[in-house]
C-alpha cells in the first residue's frame, strides 16, 4: 500500500513538473518597440507591427506570433531572468539614439522596461541582447514583415 502511495505521489509530481514547463501564463503579450527613437513596434495584443522607413515615414501591418514563438520568448525572459530587470538600464550611448522599451503582461502583472543604448559584453548586456536578437529574428521570419517595404535613408 505505501509503495502504491509512493507511485501515484511520484507520478503526480511528474506531471505537474511537465505541465510547468510546456505553458506560459494565458495574458502573456507584450508590446516590444526598438531601434533608432524606438519607432519600430510589435504589438502582441492586437497582432500588429510597425516598421520605421525612415524618410518615408512608418508603415503597419498585421503580425501575429504563434503560441510556440511566445512561449519560446517567455521562456528565454525566465532563462535571463528577466521579470527581476530593474524598471531602466543605460547601456552605452551612441547618436543617433536607439534602445528597447518592452510592455509586458504575464500572470496578472505588468512589467515596463527601458533600455537606453547600444549593448556591451557584460553578462546582463548580452543576455538583454539575446532577447531583442529573438524577438527580431521571429519577427523577420514572418511573410507579413517580409512583404514590407525596405527602410530609405539613414539617421544621423
Amino acid at each position: 500500500m505505501k509503495l502504491l502511495i509512493r507511485c501515484i505521489v511520484f507520478c503526480l509530481l511528474i506531471m505537474l513538473m511537465g505541465s510547468s514547463k510546456s505553458e506560459y501564463p494565458k495574458d502573456f503579450n507584450f508590446i516590444f518597440r526598438y531601434g533608432v527613437m524606438t519607432k519600430n513596434l510589435v504589438d502582441t495584443f492586437s497582432d500588429k507591427y510597425t516598421k520605421d522607413l525612415v524618410q518615408d515615414g512608418v508603415v503597419t501591418t498585421g503580425l501575429t506570433l504563434s503560441n510556440d514563438e511566445k512561449k519560446r520568448i517567455y521562456e528565454y525572459m525566465k532563462k535571463i531572468d528577466f521579470f527581476h530587470y530593474p524598471e531602466e538600464i543605460e547601456g552605452m550611448n551612441l547618436i543617433p539614439s536607439s534602445g528597447y522599451i518592452l510592455e509586458i503582461q504575464y500572470n496578472g502583472k505588468v512589467k515596463v522596461f527601458k533600455w537606453t543604448g547600444e549593448f556591451n559584453e557584460d553578462k546582463k548586456h548580452q543576455e538583454f541582447r539575446g532577447l531583442t536578437k529573438l524577438i527580431i529574428e521571429i519577427l523577420e521570419s514572418k511573410e507579413s514583415y517580409q512583404s514590407l517595404p525596405d527602410s530609405k535613408g539613414g539617421y544621423l
